[in-house]
């Protein structure tokens, strides 16, 4: 089948803001379904399903949610897919906003293959997918590839955040900025050469979702990234924190002006609860200060969806980072 053979099928996310794509299907596909319902947060919405006439082996769905807090796209496709229970082959990251994935799911005695595709546009996630028969997905993949990935947009939300983000400073010459739905404390260290923001993540019933800690240390004396980092776990067990006994440390490699910076992770639990946390620290270097990003919260395993959302903040924060003596 050629590109001739397609065309471009319209649509519109009904959400706050009317999000308006398109994504390219052959001619002679029909619409099934259209529901032009707004979308919710609480559950995924069906916007339009595709099908080819007279035949049930395949479909296009477009799908489409409202999303609260930052995410990462491939993270929350993780999430999805083991929701649906379906086995990944692949998920490739494309960006922070974009992420698709090869999967298959067993039903019936039968074997579905497909594609999906996740693209959030501010607080608007759409995915589109496809799955056929695993014995037809050689015969069909130049169709579905075609479907799945084909989406395009106009309506790119500029800045194209799913929540606001509030931009924070450490002794005045630090900037960063954090999701705004966190809550924000600064603790006291008693040092001049040390400069703490603390951030919390709440769930509904006050419960605590997330812990973060951005840390300025000034570097005008020799610092060492591995003693500053286990200064912070021990923060931490002040707080009634305890760390298991094993821990992953590495080195990464960051942009300038950064010249070390080393990352350690490490399982925790309260001193009230077994349920695994999981903590994450990263120190970074610079000729002027050290910084050291920390995250603490549900681990992986337990509570992947809060873990994602942490491990997004977190990356949010080491990635705005900005000097204004250095820029």
């Amino acid at each position: 089948m050629t590109t001739e053979d397609y065309v471009a099928a319209e649509l519109t996310a009904i959400s706050p803001a009317p999000f308006a794509f398109q994504l390219l299907l052959p001619g002679s596909w029909e619409v099934k379904q259209v529901n032009e319902q707004p979308l919710t947060v609480d559950s995924p919405t069906i916007i339009a399903v595709f099908e080819p006439p007279h035949a049930t082996n395949i479909s296009v769905q477009v799908i489409g949610i409202l999303l609260n807090n930052e995410i990462s796209a491939a993270h929350w496709l993780e999430y999805y897919c083991s929701l649906s229970s379906w086995h990944v082959d692949t998920l490739q990251p494309i960006d922070a906003r974009r992420a698709r994935a090869s999967c298959f799911v067993r039903a019936e005695g039968h074997e579905l293959r497909g594609l999906v595709t996740v693209t959030v546009n501010g607080n608007t996630l759409i995915l589109i997918q496809a799955f056929v028969p695993s014995s037809e997905f050689a015969a069909l993949s130049d169709v579905v590839n075609m479907a799945v990935r084909s989406f395009r947009t106009e309506q790119i939300r500029q800045p194209n955040v799913i929540e606001d983000w509030s931009n924070f400073s450490l002794f005045q010459d630090i900037g960063f900025f954090f999701p705004a739905s966190w809550h924000v404390n600064q603790p006291q260290s008693g040092l001049a050469d040390r400069m703490a923001i603390d951030f919390a993540r709440t769930g509904s019933n006050g419960e605590i979702l997330g812990f973060a800690r951005l840390k300025a240390i000034s570097a005008q004396q020799p610092v060492d990234l591995v003693q500053e980092l286990g200064k912070t776990r021990r923060e931490f067990e002040g707080s009634d924190i305890i760390f298991d006994a094993g821990a992953t440390s590495k080195a990464v490699t960051l942009d300038p002006p950064f010249i070390e910076a080393t990352e350690v992770t490490v399982g925790a639990r309260t001193s009230e609860s077994d349920e695994p946390l999981e903590f994450t620290a990263l120190a970074m270097k610079t000729p002027s200060h050290v910084i050291i990003s920390s995250i603490l919260g549900p681990s992986r395993k337990t509570s992947f969806y809060n873990w994602a959302v942490n491990m997004r903040a977190h990356e949010i924060a080491n990635a705005s980072l900005q000097f204004k003596s250095q820029s």
